[in-house]
């Protein structure tokens, strides 16, 4: 429909990327258009997660390993290939969510390193634990626990 942006699609897909940086979007849970940030089905990218993330979770209940901040880490850890960055801002809740023991699994054996920097700001705690969260980061925009990752992939070193 679109032939010169199909092209510069096309062109970019053959591209080697070896750097992405990003706030990928939160949107667990979200079902309709009402939401805000309905979830939307990536078929491709959702085998690749059950392939990976949710076959070496221990977990009984993975609907939240397809979160789009989830599938932002399985599309940029696939992207890069063997060698590059990805650096994200991103929810923490996989830093010690049960449910996502098989992501981190994977992180480990894909990268060479890992620098993960947690922010805190779990708002949805309360009392003393609440207190030692330090408040919402980003001042009133975020409830959920907010993480920096740095991922190196470096063929080298391997």
């Amino acid at each position: 429909m679109f032939p010169e942006n199909n092209q510069r699609g096309i062109k970019q897909k053959q591209k080697e990327i070896t750097v992405i940086v990003g706030n990928p979007p939160y949107s667990a849970g979200q079902t309709s258009e009402n939401d805000g940030n309905k979830n939307i089905k990536y078929e491709k990218l959702d085998e690749r997660i059950a392939d990976t993330y949710a076959k070496y979770s221990t977990a009984t209940l993975k609907n939240s390993l397809y979160d789009s901040y989830i599938r932002g880490f399985r599309w940029a850890s696939d992207r890069i290939k063997e060698q590059g960055i990805v650096c994200f801002i991103s929810n923490g809740s996989f830093i010690d969510n049960n449910a996502m023991d098989g992501l981190r699994k994977c992180l480990v054996d894909e990268f060479t390193s890992i620098y993960c920097f947690n922010l805190r700001g779990n708002q949805r705690t309360s009392g003393e634990l609440s207190r030692k969260e330090g408040g919402k980061i980003f001042s009133s925009g975020s409830r959920a626990t907010i993480a920096i990752t740095l991922s190196i992939e470096n063929l080298d070193k391997k």
